[in-house]
């Protein structure tokens, strides 16, 4: 270290502190830039230096301290909390704790991890830095058998779907998409991309059925290629149709082209597809090792995307007119949602750092700035760290899902690369997160994971990779694992019917088209309070317009669609829904209290507003109407103040006879008075039939205009 010269004489107590050391230092451990000497203050020299630890009580989640080591071991699901709470001097003296991150910056909340650091500070000032060794328990109560080998001899299966029939589809990075069905080996491809470029962690990644997949046979794959002429490495989104046999692919719709690609080394290129609860299509984008992109909104490179099963913009993604849904990633690979519809993803870190993340609409991660618990601001919004990163331990996380059955229903399954196991990770409800360990080191490195209805769990091997992995002479494979559990009435079931009581907004239902007919004037609280599942079983359901934008109010126009979930979560179909037009027929509306007499003009029922002058008690209230176009149901009072005594129907003919306990109340406000419900009657060129179709005719009562005004506005309707 050199010299040292004191300005004074006697005896000197000092501290060395490390402030800096350079990342690029060929050993951490011993190679520092920057060590600073700092005088024990005055007064602090004769008090304990004491910095040794000990575990002043129990804690699960704390294992084994070091004072020689400087080291305290943890076990997953350890916090800031539980180290601050455990911890006490060796001596009896006065110690201070605190928790820094990996970045050395404060951390007081979130999961320990391997990296963390404790400073402990003694009473005169002198500290000491003790590092965390995380481990995560190696799980020995898998609730499955032991896994059955479907398949082998491919090369890096990169992503698994499922169909309802069981037909499960593979893709191979080299370019190839096969199948597999029960009891049987292997398909051959059934589409091969010769354009596929394959260096580093490209080619044919991403899969996902669509939710009509059995209707319409389309499926949505990431692809890298080469463009023709340029050499120019891209990332494409493509839609495929399968042919009725089922053996064949072609492409239908390029959906997304010219995404950013590695042109260096391949890497970098996220790639995972899956469509959401939504049934909107989510695409992690990966940064393709230019890391600023990551921070640019005007690129796709480093984001998760949101489209519609068409391609285009949802309404109601968080940057007008972009896919963008979230931003800052480094290279997210794994994309699964909870029961409660929430977004997971997990990416690759820099030298460890691999994240679990929470995805927010609209969130930035932080890429390249930050990374593990580290936060900012951009652009004054701070950037979300995860609910879980690696520390400086590396797992590459790859294709993960939320299990729907078993003891492991709500547990957070995770494949690791570098981490060659399946990773079950729990989140309680008081924000600890705990993980297991599964087939550590047993299949190599695991790419991707899928859990069918019944319960059965699919994986991937990803050996033939060529990044330090050592394939066995028959990877890589694909595994199944079956429940040693019962699966408990978990069915596939799309079929929905119409309710037993009163339906009056709907007309029918054919699930075998998947079509669903309303009537003129529904809305979607209408559809959605008079449609059940057909066999009993727990059903969800959403709309959209005929763009594939969320629809939760209004009226229902033809085109737009009823997406069914079935009980297990995973199998969809979608209901196109025709409304039926409104009835031509005219309703002449006559309105009669005390003395005074107002015949209204002729209005149109779709509209159903009839507007009546101030001072009309509407005592005795006539409406005429074509009986052979339309079929009055009742009437209904909208003031509490206008009681119905007696409805009266003759052909083509409703009076009403009622009493206005208050006049002002009752008349003199402006607002609807009456509402009266009716069925349209389809009309075709031969035959008359009745269809229940609710119109609304709304007695509306108006202030005082003048004469002109009013002419005016009868004119106008």
């Amino acid at each position: 270290m050199g010299s040292i010269n004191f300005q004074s004489a006697g005896s000197h107590k000092f501290k060395f502190v490390i402030t800096s050391k350079n990342t690029a230092s060929s050993s951490y451990s011993t190679t520092f830039d920057f060590i600073e000497l700092v005088k024990v203050p005055a007064g602090l020299s004769d008090r304990s230096d004491n910095t040794d630890i000990r575990f002043k009580n129990t804690n699960p989640y704390l294992t084994a301290v070091s004072n020689t080591a400087h080291t305290i071991t943890a076990v997953s699901g350890a916090t800031p909390a539980d180290v601050l709470a455990t911890l006490g001097s060796t001596d009896g003296s006065t110690q201070v704790y605190s928790v820094q991150n990996t970045g050395n910056g404060p951390k007081t909340s979130g999961m320990i991890v391997s990296g963390d650091k404790v400073v402990v500070t003694a009473e005169n000032g002198m500290s000491a830095i003790f590092n965390m060794i995380l481990g995560v328990p190696v799980g020995t109560d898998m609730p499955y058998n032991a896994p059955v080998m479907l398949a082998e001899n491919m090369w890096v299966p990169w992503a698994l779907d499922m169909d309802n029939e069981g037909t499960l589809y593979v893709t191979d990075r080299k370019g190839t998409l096969h199948f597999i069905r029960e009891g049987q080996p292997l398909s051959a491809p059934m589409i091969t991309f010769t354009d596929t470029f394959t260096t580093g962690e490209s080619g044919l990644l991403g899969l996902a059925l669509h939710p009509d997949f059995a209707t319409n046979r389309l499926l949505f794959v990431y692809h890298t290629y080469k463009e023709a002429g340029t050499n120019k490495i891209y990332n494409r989104l493509m839609r495929l149709k399968v042919n009725a046999t089922g053996d064949k692919a072609t492409v239908d719709k390029i959906m997304l082209d010219q995404l950013p690609g590695s042109d260096a080394n391949g890497n970098h290129s996220g790639g995972r597809i899956k469509i959401g609860p939504d049934g909107y299509l989510y695409i992690g984008v990966g940064e393709v090792y230019n890391q600023n992109i990551a921070q640019d909104l005007n690129s796709f490179g480093g984001k998760i995307l949101r489209m519609t099963l068409d391609g285009d913009v949802p309404a109601d993604n968080p940057f007008p007119g972009s896919y963008v849904y979230s931003w800052g990633h480094r290279n997210p690979q794994g994309l699964a949602w909870d029961a409660s519809g929430q977004l997971y993803g997990s990416e690759h870190g820099a030298t460890g750092h691999d994240e679990i993340n929470k995805i927010i609409k609209g969130a930035n991660y932080g890429w390249p700035i930050v990374q593990g618990d580290a936060v900012t601001k951009v652009n004054g919004v701070n950037t979300m760290a995860p609910i879980l990163h690696a520390g400086s331990d590396t797992w590459a996380p790859s294709g993960m899902t939320f299990i729907k059955n078993g003891p492991w229903a709500g547990k957070l399954l995770v494949t690791n690369l570098r981490g060659s196991q399946l990773l079950l990770i729990t989140l309680d409800d008081n924000g600890r997160v705990t993980q297991q360990s599964y087939f550590k080191n047993t299949y190599g490195r695991i790419r991707d994971v899928f859990e069918d209805p019944k319960g059965n769990l699919y994986f991937s091997t990803s050996n033939r990779t060529g990044t330090g992995a050592k394939p066995v002479a028959n990877d890589d494979r694909i595994f199944k694992l079956t429940p040693k559990f019962v699966v408990e009435d978990q069915t596939t079931n799309t079929n929905i019917q119409l309710k037993a009581d009163a339906h009056p907004n709907l007309e029918s239902i054919d699930t075998a088209a998947r079509t669903l007919t309303a009537m003129n004037g529904a809305t979607v609280q209408n559809l959605l309070s008079q449609i059940q599942s057909a066999n009993g079983t727990t059903q969800s359901y959403s709309l959209t317009d005929s763009n594939n934008n969320v629809k939760a109010s209004g009226l229902l126009v033809t085109g737009d669609k009823l997406a069914v979930t079935a009980q297990n979560g995973i199998t969809k179909a979608t209901y196109i829904i025709t409304v039926l037009p409104g009835a031509e027929a005219k309703l002449t509306a006559e309105l009669k209290g005390g003395s005074s007499v107002y015949a209204g003009g002729t209005f149109d029922l779709t509209y159903g507003l009839i507007h009546v002058r101030d001072g009309i008690f509407a005592q005795d209230v006539t409406i005429s109407f074509d009986s052979a176009k339309v079929q009055f149901l009742s009437a209904e009072s909208l003031r509490s103040s206008f009681v119905i005594v007696e409805t009266k129907v003759t052909d083509g003919k409703v009076r009403i006879l009622a009493v206005s306990l208050g006049e002002d109340n009752a008349v003199k406000t402006d607002g609807p008075l009456l509402k009266l419900h009716w069925r349209a009657l389809a009309q075709t060129s031969s035959t008359t039939s009745k269809l229940p179709c609710p119109m609304l005719l709304l007695l509306t009562v108006k202030r005082m205009r003048t004469e002109k005004q009013r002419l005016m506005e009868q004119e106008h309707k």
